[in-house]
């Protein structure tokens, strides 16, 4: 390694900085794992069963037992502001023809973006959601786009232990933090001053003038 660096220094920066981001992104998410499992045994975080009664609709309403989009923009806000969520997982009760749901997470009181959005291509069975480990406690379930659109919810469940894995998924910009940050503080690093030699001492026996 040492002689790769002296022979190649910019790729050996490079490489040095990549090492670090990996580093940092096991520990990072081994933190994540170590925090949702405490959060488990200390009881912070559990297991619930939801209700559509347990949500406020927009643009939605309840009709023979289905949910009927009557707008182009439906929504299910959580009601329960205080409630944690880590994943979510909704189950159709009849089958239902795939589109892409979308699923914000916000502080309480605050205000969703796209910046904090998970979507799930729906199946005929239903959707998953894995929010992040920091997921905020106001969840907001976009389940279409298209008015007239019903739909037959069976069971809603969030808070469902996640495998190991699931905390080593990055975000999209998660991922593109960890693939170009790195080169760009090698390229920072590459172009400091570099400190100068010193003389090298005289040989023994040479002579000036």
């Amino acid at each position: 390694m040492l002689h790769f660096a002296k022979k190649r220094p910019a790729a050996a920066l490079v490489l040095l900085c990549y090492s670090l981001a990996a580093l940092v992104y096991l520990v990072v998410h081994l933190y994540g794992f170590a925090a949702n499992r405490a959060a488990y045994a200390s009881g912070g975080l559990a297991t619930a069963t939801l209700q559509v009664q347990d949500f406020t609709l927009y643009d939605l309403e309840e009709q023979n037992g289905a949910l009927v989009s009557i707008g182009s923009d439906p929504q299910m806000i959580l009601n329960d502001a205080s409630l944690r969520v880590e994943n979510l997982r909704v189950e159709w009760a009849a089958a239902q023809a795939p589109w892409t749901v979308m699923v914000f997470w916000a502080p309480p009181g605050g205000p969703y973006t796209l910046w904090d959005v998970a979507y799930a291509e729906k199946d005929e069975a239903g959707f998953a959601v894995q929010l992040p480990a920091a997921g905020g406690q106001s969840l907001r379930i976009d389940p279409d786009t298209r008015a007239g659109n019903r739909f037959y919810i069976k069971s809603i469940t969030v808070n469902e232990p996640a495998p190991l894995w699931r905390f080593f998924v990055p975000r999209v910009y998660e991922a593109a933090a960890y693939l170009t940050v790195p080169a760009l503080l090698a390229c920072a690093l590459s172009l400091l001053p570099r400190p100068k030699r010193p003389d090298a001492p005289a040989k023994a026996g040479d002579t000036h003038g």
